[in-house]
């Protein structure tokens, strides 16, 4: 009787604490792996740090002109391309955080309902 009560301790004390703590584990990795924090921070730099103005052959104002439109429309595209990754990394966040709430309130109800279910059972065969 005694392991019971130690599973049940365990069960209901110890290992929601380590379910919680995996989930931050997980979402510290989703952060990291989408490199949310770095995408905010560089939102309007040049994509992949290319940038048409770095060419050598400099001729004229029109040139200059042109080259600052294209610059321009490269750090659109790589602030639109950012974030995208942004919305794509925050939208799996949620679906981790969503995913862990229905493990964990499945984990919260499995032994009640067990019993629940084994005590039916014991009074059907009665």
């Amino acid at each position: 009787m005694g392991i019971f009560f130690h599973y049940l301790h365990w069960h209901f004390f110890i290992a929601p604490g380590d379910i919680l703590r995996h989930l931050k584990n997980y979402q510290i990795g989703a952060w990291n792996q989408f490199l949310i924090s770095r995408h905010f921070k560089t939102l309007f730099s040049p994509w992949h740090r290319a940038q048409p103005s770095d060419s050598e052959s400099k001729l004229g104002i029109g040139d200059r002109i042109m080259f600052g439109i294209i610059d321009f429309y490269i750090r659109i595209f790589a602030a639109f391309i950012r974030l995208l990754i942004i919305l794509i990394g925050l939208i799996y966040e949620m679906i981790l955080l969503a995913v862990f709430i229905i493990l964990f309130a499945i984990w919260l109800l499995w032994p009640p309902l067990v019993l629940f279910l084994v005590i039916k059972g014991i009074n059907i065969l009665v």
